[in-house]
């Protein structure tokens, strides 16, 4: 059941991602959210996968560490640019904004390694002992959640300060809706970090890891995920929808006069 619930949120995150992503009309704010969403979804379809018989196979397991698809480092920097593009629709991301995504090393850091260790092998530099680095990735993994947790909060806290200066700088009348949305936005991403919070710090403990994670596997984090990825789905589209259309009578407002 449980399953099922992260597979049908991951389902429909891919396809509103695509929708956003790859629509005619749309912006950065749109690329934006698209991907924020794919990258949750990513990371949803990751743990779905590992629950089914089928893919505890060697070649998939070996495909499980080479493709990355737990990439979380973006999601903070994604979320705040976001509201920034869709607050200001002349926002364009540029190098100086780009230097935010370089943390993403930390979510590459198990691909890396194991097709450095495979290049290794190849290459008759390192010898065949799979076990170090496995145990190296599995150690990682653990600790490599604390990171990706503080930046999504950092984000977040700094997508809220920027949202109030916002605030109190514009017209009410003039951005209630984006507003509204927004906070609603920055309301769900700390429950789902309080949520988060609550596993991860029993989670890191290693007196405790191996039974959080036998007892509760990731599905306290990953159904609320699931959760997420539904609600963000829907509001988010609706948001869009509604932002084209206002934009439209706009335009027509403004060629009329």
């Amino acid at each position: 059941m449980l399953n099922t619930i992260i597979l049908f949120g991951a389902l429909q995150g891919f396809i509103i991602s695509c929708l956003l992503f790859f629509s005619r009309n749309r912006r950065q704010a749109d690329r934006l959210f698209g991907m924020l969403i794919f990258l949750l979804t990513l990371a949803s379809i990751n743990v779905w996968l590992n629950r089914q018989g089928w893919f505890q196979s060697g070649l998939f397991q070996t495909l499980d560490v080479l493709v990355p698809m737990v990439i979380i480092m973006p999601v903070g920097p994604i979320l705040y640019f976001y509201q920034r593009s869709l607050l200001d629709p002349e926002f364009k991301l540029g190098k100086k904004q780009r230097l935010h995504f370089a943390a993403v090393l930390i979510d590459l850091v198990p691909s890396i390694t194991c097709i450095g260790f495979i290049l290794g092998i190849m290459t008759g530099l390192v010898a065949n002992r799979p076990g170090p680095v496995g145990y190296f990735i599995d150690t990682y993994n653990i600790y490599a959640d604390l990171p990706r947790w503080l930046s999504i909060s950092i984000y977040l806290a700094l997508s809220i300060r920027r949202l109030r200066q916002y605030r109190k700088q514009s017209r009410p009348a003039v951005t209630a809706r984006p507003v509204k949305w927004l906070r609603q936005l920055h309301a769900a991403f700390i429950a789902f970090q309080v949520i988060s919070l609550c596993y991860l710090l029993p989670y890191v403990l290693p007196a405790y890891t191996n039974k959080m994670v036998r007892i509760f596997y990731w599905y306290p984090i990953y159904v609320p995920l699931a959760v997420l990825v539904y609600w963000l789905a829907f509001k988010g589209y609706l948001q869009r929808q509604h932002t084209i259309k206002l934009r439209d009578i706009q335009r027509l407002f403004s060629q009329s006069h």
